[in-house]
C-alpha cells in the first residue's frame, strides 16, 4: 500500500495516521539535523554525522513503505558511522551555550520591558 492509499483508506484508524505523521515529522527533523551537520565546518566528522542522521530520517519517513531488505540495508548503513566513531555534535558546546545565553538575555530583556510597561500603565 502506498502512502496515498494509507491516508485515504477508511479501515486505517485516525490514531495510526497521526502516528505516521509524527514519524514523518521526526524524520524530517533528523534530515534537517543531517544537513546542518554537513554544512558545519567546525565538525571534523560532518560526513559521517550526515550519513547517520539522514539515514535515520529516511527510515522514519519511509519506514512503513520500505521492503524489509531495504530497511535492513539502511539499518546496517545507520550503525556504521557510530561504530567507526564518525558521528559528533553539530557544534561545540561552548558555541551552543553562547548562543543560548545571548538568546535568553534578549528574550528576558524583551519580556521584562513589557512587564515594566504594563506595571507603569497600571499605576
Amino acid at each position: 500500500m502506498n502512502p496515498i492509499q494509507f491516508y485515504t483508506r477508511v479501515d486505517v484508524t485516525l490514531s495510526d495516521k497521526l502516528l505516521e505523521v509524527m514519524y514523518c515529522i521526526i524524520g524530517l527533523i533528523s534530515m534537517y539535523v543531517a544537513f546542518k551537520n554537513l554544512k558545519d565546518k567546525e565538525n571534523k566528522n560532518n560526513v559521517g554525522s550526515f550519513i547517520f542522521w539522514f539515514d535515520l530520517g529516511l527510515m522514519f519517513v519511509l519506514g512503513k513503505w520500505l521492503p524489509a531488505l531495504v530497511d535492513g540495508i539502511l539499518l546496517i548503513i545507520l550503525v556504521l558511522p557510530p561504530i567507526f566513531k564518525k558521528v559528533s555534535l553539530v557544534m561545540s558546546l561552548n558555541i551552543l551555550l553562547k548562543r543560548w545565553n545571548k538568546t535568553t538575555r534578549r528574550l528576558a530583556q524583551k519580556y521584562l520591558f513589557q512587564q515594566y510597561v504594563l506595571v507603569y500603565l497600571r499605576y
